[in-house]
């Protein structure tokens, strides 16, 4: 017998409350990546789930705009409760793995940076302290990572 797990994010039923884990999400006019921009939502603003199609949720925000907003960017938990920080460790498990790698890439980054400021940590070799160093000062911005969804057809531009 195959169990399956559907992690709380993605179950949620018309008239339940819906929180923006994304910050500057974007409610479509249409449920696809490329319909009009109907509003830019900021992180946790509160949304009332309308209906859902396929990886899209219709919903409304509490200024009473209605549009599409992709799955991804939405929780059914609200932020700071602890199923809320479960959910930010799984990740959107039902989606795409790149969402868990990306969160455990930066936890661990964040967790070698304590380590670096720490008096406890064993000195780091030079060569990794210069290669963190250099890392650190990439800039990715939001066009660019759109594009590279886009482009690639991954998250809210699957097919």
């Amino acid at each position: 017998m195959t169990a399956l797990l559907f992690p709380p994010a993605t179950v949620s039923a018309a008239g339940d409350a819906l929180w923006v884990v994304s910050d500057g999400a974007r409610l479509q006019a249409e449920p696809t990546a490329v319909s009009a921009t109907v509003a830019r939502l900021p992180l946790d603003a509160k949304l009332t789930r309308l209906s859902a199609a396929d990886k899209w949720y219709e919903a409304r925000t509490a200024d009473g705009e209605t549009g599409w907003i992709y799955r991804g960017k939405v929780s059914d938990t609200k932020p700071g409760s602890d199923s809320a920080e479960l959910d930010d460790l799984l990740g959107d498990l039902g989606e795409s793995d790149i969402l868990l790698a990306a969160a455990d890439t930066s936890r661990s980054v964040r967790g070698f940076m304590d380590d670096r400021e720490s008096e406890r940590a064993a000195p780091i070799p030079e060569p990794y302290r210069s290669a963190l160093d250099r890392v650190l000062t990439f800039y990715v911005s939001e066009a660019d990572v759109d594009a590279f969804l886009k482009e690639g057809g991954i998250g809210e531009y699957a097919p």
